[in-house]
């Protein structure tokens, strides 16, 4: 009778058991985990990928054990929890950072959001798989994943974010998807391998240093739909031969195509107003400049770049080789007008010149001797840095401003002499 009564019991005990626990199950469904973090492990290849809990349905990979990854990874649609299962939406932050021997990856369709620096530093990466339900991606998501040679975007992507392929050095190719209307800073920076990227008209921004130093990119064909070129854009781009700037620019910042050492001609549009002094400094084999006869504030005589009624020169290619006789139009000699003409030899200043403003010559070390006529009342600073062996006359005949041209020029310059005329 005593053991009777014990299994009647033991039976009620189990069935309140039973109920007690889908009770909590049904609890927890209901409030999505959302008073606690739940941490789920899901077993791939014999090692573990690590979920944490979003809502009740879904979930984000937020990493993997500490006893690491394959060089194939395949994550799940779906990740069991007793008789409920999770939904894996997203990536996130830095959840596979520096997993430097995982060669592949295949991300389920069910992903929406890849978060900041989900794959940077994976050195090994040669292929993933982006699904289309992809709609967000992180900065610095594929940052320094020097593997990869070629990635395809969803086109549910509206921005490639901060830095997001930065590093990525053996990254040849790239297409912008048809809905991304904004390249963010640094996105392409530092991409050496990067030979050709197709652009389409509806991107309004490129952002600075975008393509930095993308030493292998040959030729831009930059969006109709950009009205600016941001400073250090393409910085550093050694191949860079040619590039078409829209109609639609308006501006052109400080070092856009700085160091664009293969860059041999620019045309610049009639819409631009404002070109940075350095915008194009280091461009030693550039040979001309070619300004739209309709350009309301700049123009073009000989390849060199004046303001519109050429009374300031802008700035003289970097391949000037000779001697300059500069019009006689001008009255100011604007800054960084000659920099780095280094094989310029000799210059002749009009007696219309009024002003040589600071570095006007920086670094010409071709440049042996220059006469600065009576006519030039002001000197900048460092208008003459970098000239190694330079003779300067001042033929100025107002003692006072004789002896602040020399100060000036003197004070500036230690690898120069300083003469005034009688």
């Amino acid at each position: 009778m005593k053991d009777k009564i014990n299994a009647i019991m033991n039976r009620r005990l189990k069935k309140k058991k039973i109920l007690l626990i889908g009770l909590i199950l049904v609890a927890v469904a209901i409030c999505g985990y959302k008073c606690m973090n739940i941490y789920l492990f899901y077993q791939a290849s014999g090692r573990y990928l690590v979920f944490e809990s979003a809502t009740s349905a879904t979930t984000v990979l937020t990493g993997y054990t500490k006893e690491g990854l394959p060089d194939t990874v395949e994550v799940p649609r779906k990740v069991p929890l007793g008789i409920f299962s999770r939904t894996v939406t997203e990536i996130g932050d830095e959840a596979f950072s520096e997993c430097r021997d995982m060669k592949s990856i295949k991300l389920p369709e069910s992903i929406i959001t890849i978060q900041y620096g989900a794959f940077s530093g994976c050195e090994s990466l040669t292929d993933i798989v982006i699904p289309p339900s992809v709609r967000t991606i992180g900065s610095a998501a594929f940052s320094d994943c020097k593997s990869l040679k070629n990635i395809e975007m969803p086109n549910k992507i509206t921005s490639i974010s901060i830095s997001q392929f930065s590093g990525c050095t053996g990254l040849e190719s790239f297409t912008v998807p048809s809905k991304v209307s904004i390249i963010k800073a640094r996105a392409f920076s530092g991409c050496t391998g990067l030979k050709s990227v197709e652009m389409h008209d509806d991107i309004t921004k490129i952002e600075s240093f975008a393509f930095e130093n993308c030493t292998a990119l040959d030729n831009v064909v930059l969006p109709l739909g950009i009205l600016k070129i941001e400073s250090n854009t393409f910085e550093g781009c050694s191949s860079l031969e040619s590039v078409e700037i829209p109609m639609g620019v308006t501006s052109i910042g400080f070092m856009a195509f700085g160091g664009c050492t293969s860059l041999a001609s620019v045309d610049i549009p009639f819409n631009v107003v404002n070109i940075n002094e350095s915008a194009f400094s280091g461009c030693s084999s550039l040979k001309s400049f070619s300004v739209d006869p309709d350009n309301t504030k700049y123009s073009s005589e000989k390849g060199v770049l004046y303001n519109k009624d050429k009374t300031e020169i802008i700035r003289v290619p970097e391949s000037f080789d000779g001697t300059f006789v500069i019009p006689s139009s001008v009255e100011t000699i604007g800054e960084l007008a000659f920099e780095k003409c280094r094989n310029l030899t000799n210059i002749v200043i009009p007696a219309s010149v009024k002003e040589i403003k600071g570095e006007a010559f920086v670094e010409c070390s071709g440049l042996k001797k220059i006469v600065i006529p009576s006519s030039v009342s002001k000197v900048g600073y460092y208008a003459f840095k970098g000239c190694k062996n330079l003779d300067v006359l001042i033929e100025n005949r107002n003692d006072s401003i004789k002896t602040v041209l020399y100060d000036r020029i003197q004070e500036d310059n230690e690898n120069i002499r300083v003469f005034v005329s009688k």
